[in-house]
């Protein structure tokens, strides 16, 4: 029984390792999206200032951002 616990517990750490590396992922390819976003606009557009604050609005709404 006492084997089965630790069974358990083993296997649902795993889990949870899984679901914060995954979300660390995650956050990761969305602020890499908006690099690459910006990186666009600012090859091709003029008004690359005013998506320049859009690009740090969206990132600062990236819960990463706010984990850190």
């Amino acid at each position: 029984m006492g084997l089965q616990n630790t069974h358990n517990e083993q296997e649902s750490q795993e889990n949870l390792f899984e679901i914060i590396v995954s979300s660390f992922i995650g956050n990761y390819l969305s602020v890499f999206q908006q690099c690459l976003k910006y990186l666009r606009i600012t090859k091709n557009s003029k008004s690359y200032r005013k998506l320049h604050v859009e690009a740090n609005r969206d990132m600062q709404k990236n819960s990463f951002y706010q984990i850190l």
